[in-house]
């Protein structure tokens, strides 16, 4: 288990007097910021036919590894697949 799930682990079992919708909210799954076209492929994401995307290094938040990256946008409606727990 990561840090990152540890935490939210940890933070989720403090919770138990929390507004129902604060704990639903950690559980959601997230479009990342960043996706790299390796985790994008592995799910399933493909860009539109003749899209364009502009890529630069930085860290999916998926896979969570420096690499090229672009938007998750970038994916048009395959895009719902890229989503991550929160």
């Amino acid at each position: 288990m990561m840090d990152r799930d540890k935490i939210l682990v940890q933070a989720k079992a403090k919770l138990p007097n929390v507004d129902k919708s604060l704990k639903q909210q950690l559980d959601e799954e997230i479009e990342p910021v960043w996706v790299c076209m390796e985790c994008a492929l592995d799910r399933g994401a493909r860009c539109p036919e003749g899209h364009l995307v502009t890529m630069h290094t930085g860290t999916c938040g998926i896979c969570k590894e420096e690499r090229n990256v672009t938007e998750p946008r970038d994916f048009g409606i395959t895009r719902n697949k890229l989503k991550v727990k929160s």
